[in-house]
């Protein structure tokens, strides 16, 4: 068979910006008009006209089958004329090609001949000679149709309020371009293809806007940024004045504009990383600037009262005269803050810089963080050196006698300078009594680590909710759904619509539900990184959760209710009959939110490696039991897949070599025979998608395992000979999927976390796993990132 059986390895290359910006949904107005077929036609001339706008990369769709030539076999009638499907593949296959066959060179011009022996429609398929005059059309039914259906996407609206079959069209567009332009005009194309073309027969929904979500994030974290500076600006106008307050802030803005300008010139980008960064850098910004405004207001203060008290004495640590200008005194100021700002700054930038080295995807998450905080502080701490100073000199210039006003205290705060001055007195009492009181000393030091000790309680009191960053208010989430390894597809579509007729029912914030029924989702950032393209299975089904922008509460508890909302539903399903009869209670699900950091697998993973794999299916089956206890770990899964019947044909070579059979016509001939085969393009008129041949024999000739001792073979001596007589069958079970983890066998066990931190789950897994006698499992040793049992 010459390795046919195995197939190529798929090597892909997992790059965020393959992820598709935007998603838009085709459905049919009125249910059952135009078919699902027809809507992917239209979805295709859709996608040509998308692909005129400049910066998409890659158009995708998903739903309806692809046009294609269907030839589909009578079994009975290849046999009475003596022919079998193995020749219909070959006869097909030499009639349906397109090729270059070279040139013809006459000593000065070259000439190119090209054969093209393409099927364009199923009248001239049905004339193809089969052999001994026979045609195809005689012995197959012969239609202009689409692939046979092996998948199913359909769609929920909250408007419409019924699920509906639907085609989706998925854009990507290339790096470094801008998604507010691509999505805006793939919006007008949109909008202007369904007004020009359907008149309402169809409706289109975007159910993916990338640039929305950007542009409402950036907004916000923008709104907090201004916010940030007029609280800052607040706090320095009552800490230091008016015209000193004005000098502070001043620098907020003049920073960030030449850090917007680097970061221009330097190729990078705004996002909602990068104004993170700037937001966690706003307060260090105006360190430099406050620390050298509120010298040169020192040295103010300082002058004025020494003048108006006549006194030419000076501070020996200060080298002011009497006679000096305010340039002097801010060159003064600017001077002694100097290198202690320079140091301040550095410790700073120091510690930023090691997020560059990060590596993998959390490397590219903190990437901004690396570059925009050291660039912010390095660019305050200039201005600090040179725009402050120099705006100081305009706002000071020729108002020494009134410097008075803007240090120390304003007076247009006399209360927060009044309490300030009880605050000092009072503190000033208070360390007075702690510093000739040793007893009083040693009380603040041992409650002081008491307290620290106390903290440390929290830990295990579990009165602090551990978390690397807050959970954000999304747009959307994943619902998926894994039924037992060998649920057919229509299976797997029936129950996840009902699941998401129940999810929609009983939660109001829902705007639309994608359904993907044995094919893989149109997949978003969080999706990519989690596999969700390989859930092609047809027991796997996705759902992909929307939700309105004026919802009432956030997607983290709209996650939790529909949580609650499919345990219920798997409750009840045991109870009916018609649910009963699918299994309903075996499936598994998972509600799935966008992660407030990098994407990651789960955020519960635990991964059981080794060699022995019946010791390593033992330990995750009693591991999983210690998860499935654990307080407040839900939607458990484990890479385990269940074994579903299997039957093996193995080819009798010695009994098919006297049969005159040769071992690789038995091989097409069970393969032809099993499940529709593309064996070849099919070029109709008119079409725009690649469309294909394919063979395949009637469903009720394929649908039972003794169907197959009823297929044929002519053997070299032209001699008819049942594939039974040369097959022998083997009843066995499904093989598993094998992970490897550093060339070593791994099962995983995943979950989600619901209303606790996982530092306290693992904490409890661990204590679990060491106590033998509960547990089942003997700790041979451990450290910081594994145990072996």
């Amino acid at each position: 068979m010459d390795g046919k059986n195995i197939s190529r390895p798929i090597i892909k290359n997992i790059n965020p910006d393959n992820v598709a910006v935007g998603v838009f949904a085709l459905t049919s107005e009125i249910s059952g008009k135009i078919s699902q077929n027809e809507l992917r036609k239209k979805a295709v001339e859709l996608s040509h006209i998308l692909q005129e706008i400049n910066g998409v990369a890659n158009i995708e769709i998903s739903g309806g089958e692809r046009k294609s030539l269907n030839i589909t076999v009578d079994a009975e009638k290849l046999k009475n004329r003596n022919l079998t499907i193995v020749d219909i593949k070959n006869a097909v296959q030499g009639n349906n090609g397109r090729a270059l066959l070279g040139n013809i060179k006459d000593g000065t011009h070259q000439h190119q001949i090209e054969i093209d022996a393409g099927v364009m429609n199923d009248e001239q398929a049905k004339k193809i000679i089969l052999g001994n005059g026979i045609t195809l059309g005689e012995v197959a039914t012969v239609e202009d149709g689409y692939l046979e259906k092996v998948s199913n996407t359909s769609f929920y609206s909250e408007n419409s309020g019924k699920i509906s079959d639907a085609v989706f069209i998925s854009l990507a567009k290339r790096k470094g371009v801008n998604t507010d332009f691509v999505m805006t005009q793939a919006q007008e194309k949109f909008q202007k293809f369904l007004d020009s073309e359907f008149g309402g027969e169809i409706s289109g929904t975007l159910v993916r806007n990338n640039a929305k979500i950007a542009n409402d994030s950036i907004s916000g974290l923008g709104v907090n940024l201004i916010q940030s500076i007029l609280i800052v600006s607040i706090v320095l106008y009552l800490f230091l004045g008016a015209r000193s307050a004005f000098l502070v802030a001043i620098a907020i803005p003049t920073t960030l504009l030449f850090v917007f300008f680097v970061g221009y010139i330097s190729g990078q980008s705004i996002n909602k990383i990068t104004l993170f960064a700037l937001i966690l850098s706003l307060g260090l910004l105006v360190d430099s600037a406050t620390v050298v405004v509120e010298n040169i207001n020192r040295h103010l203060q300082e002058f004025n009262n020494d003048n108006n008290n006549d006194n030419d004495g000076r501070d020996k640590s200060t080298p002011l005269q009497k006679n000096n200008t305010i340039k002097d005194i801010i060159i003064v100021s600017v001077n002694e803050v100097g290198i202690g700002l320079f140091l301040s700054t550095l410790t700073s930038v120091i510690v930023f810089l090691p997020m560059a080295h990060l590596s993998g995807m959390m490397g590219a998450y903190m990437g901004p963080l690396a570059f925009f905080v050291p660039l912010s502080l390095i660019l305050a701490l200039i201005i600090a050196y040179v725009i402050t100073p120099f705006l100081s000199y305009l706002v000071f210039k020729n108002k020494i006698d009134h410097a008075r006003e803007d240090c120390g205290r304003n007076k247009s705060t006399p209360l927060l300078s009044s309490f300030l001055q009880i605050i000092q007195k009072k503190y000033a009492i208070l360390i007075r009594k702690i510093l000739e009181n040793s007893k009083t000393q040693k009380i603040i030091l041992f409650g002081a680590f008491g307290t620290l000790f106390l903290t440390f309680s929290f830990i295990f009191l579990e009165l602090v909710h551990f978390q690397m960053l807050p959970k954000s208010d999304n747009e959307s989430f994943w619902v998926t759904l894994d039924f037992p390894e060998g649920t057919d597809e229509p299976v797997t579509q029936n129950l996840a619509e009902k699941i998401t007729a129940e999810i929609s029912k009983k939660t109001p914030d829902i705007e639309h539900i994608q359904i993907f029924s044995g094919t893989a989702p149109v997949v978003d950032f969080n999706g990519l990184f989690r596999e969700f393209s390989q859930r092609g299975g047809s027991h796997q089904a996705s759902l992909l959760v929307s939700l309105s922008d004026d919802r009432k509460f956030s997607s983290e508890k709209n996650a939790t209710h529909v949580r609650k909302v499919i345990k219920n539903f798997q409750k009840i399903s045991v109870g009916n009959a018609n649910l009963r009869s699918l299994q309903t209670k075996d499936f598994i699900f998972r509600v799935v939110e966008n992660p407030p950091g990098p994407p990651v697998q789960a955020t519960f993973v635990a991964k059981i490696k080794g060699q022995n794999s019946e010791a390593q299916k033992l330990v995750l089956q009693k591991l999983q039991k210690i998860v499935e206890k654990t307080s407040g770990i839900v939607d458990i899964d484990s890479s385990q897949e269940e074994k579903y019947p299997k039957t093996v044909f193995k080819i009798d070579s010695e009994k098919a070599k006297q049969k005159g059979l040769i071992n690789k016509d038995i091989y097409d001939a069970l393969s032809l025979s099993f499940a529709p085969q593309k064996i070849g393009e099919f070029h109709p008129e008119n079409s725009q998608e690649l469309a294909f041949v394919e063979l395949k024999t009637e469903n009720s000739a394929r649908d039972e395992i003794s169907d197959f001792s009823e297929i044929f073979l002519r053997n070299t001596r032209g001699e008819m000979i049942p594939l039974s007589s040369v097959l022998k069958t083997e009843e066995k079970k499904s093989r598993p999927s094998l992970f490897r983890d550093t060339h070593i066998s791994t099962q995983y066990i995943t979950a989600e976390m619901e209303n606790r931190s996982i530092i306290y789950a693992v904490r409890d897994i661990i204590f679990a796993i060491f106590n033998s006698e509960n547990s089942g499992l003997t700790v041979e040793s451990f450290s910081l990132y594994s145990i072996d049992v």
